[in-house]
């Protein structure tokens, strides 16, 4: 995936294949969404891992924001703001 779609894709991959998953955390037993609580947070750290660590950083106030985009799970602009890294790979 990472070489067909380029690193900057990965976290979306990685918490999409949790979101849906995650979005029925109200309908579970209480023990179950524990761990699912768990795991998405685990999955979203790895990911956010991946973005401060492997994004170029010639442009740190840009990393910051892409970031920040993550952070605050607005992923439709982290995309959007990835774009140039996906096309360059």
């Amino acid at each position: 995936m990472v070489r067909d779609e380029g690193l900057a894709q990965l976290p979306l991959r990685i918490v999409g294949e949790t979101q849906e998953l995650y979005s029925q955390v109200d309908e579970v037993i209480p023990s179950y969404r524990t761990s699912l609580h768990h795991y998405h947070r685990r999955n979203r750290a790895d990911a956010f891992s991946i973005i401060l660590d492997r994004l170029p950083a010639r442009n740190p106030a840009r990393v910051r924001d892409i970031a920040l985009c993550f952070a605050d799970e607005r992923y439709d602009d982290y995309a959007r703001m990835v774009e140039p890294f996906v096309a360059a790979a």
